[in-house]
This record gives structure tokens, sequence and C-alpha cells, in this order.
């Protein structure tokens, strides 16, 4: 828990933070994970990760849970290239060209992950 990583969107990973139960406060989030580590029992594969998708400004749309098939440790996603920009968007950003909304939303994704310094990696 409290990691960051990579998860699945729409075909696509994206950066992620993976949370615990109590890594949100009380309420239906934390309620619908207590219930699916219940459901799951010992059998933690079946537990589908917790995720804060960096990049969704909108707290009602950024957290979901995503099955763990579908999840990317740091590491990992660093190994399949997933820290560096894709190379089109990569040219759109050095020429400074409109992004659409979902190019936004990744560049604003590691945009957090390094601290507010986006460099080409």
């Amino acid at each position: 828990f409290l990691e960051i990583g990579f998860a699945k969107w729409r075909g696509n990973y994206q950066p992620v933070l993976f949370l615990g139960p109590y890594d949100v406060s009380e309420g239906d989030l934390r309620a619908r994970f207590l219930q699916k580590m219940k459901k799951a029992g010992n059998n933690f594969e079946r537990l589908p990760r917790l995720v804060y998708w960096y990049g969704v400004e909108n707290l009602e749309e950024a957290f979901s849970f995503v099955p763990q098939r579908d999840c990317l440790s740091y590491d990992e996603g660093a190994a399949r290239g997933l820290l560096n920009l894709p190379k089109p968007l990569q040219a759109k950003f050095d020429k400074g060209r409109k992004f659409t909304k979902s190019e936004d939303r990744l560049l604003l994704a590691r945009d957090h992950i390094y601290g507010g310094r986006l460099a080409k990696r």
C-alpha cells in the first residue's frame, strides 16, 4: 500500500497510487474495500487494488478498484518504458502544441509524480 505504480485504464497504463483501506477516510469507499477484502478471504489474488489515479482532479472520479492483473509496480512500469512520454506526446510537448484532455491528464499525472518538474525521461 501507498506505492506508486501503474494500472490499466482504457487499454493504457496510467500512473496510480496503490492504497489500503485505511489510506482513505471513513465512508463508502473504505466500506466497499473492506467488504471486498472479506469476500476475498485469504485469496489475495482475487482482491482488486484500490487506486488513486494521478492527474484526476475530481476526487469523486480519482479512486477506483482495478483487478490485480491490470496493475504493475513502479519498477515493472519503468522496465516497460512507462516513465517515458509516448513519442507523439513528447513531440507535441516539445513543440508547445495543445493537448487532448487525456493527454493533459497524463502530463498532470507525471507532474504529480515528479514533484512539479516535467523533465524528459
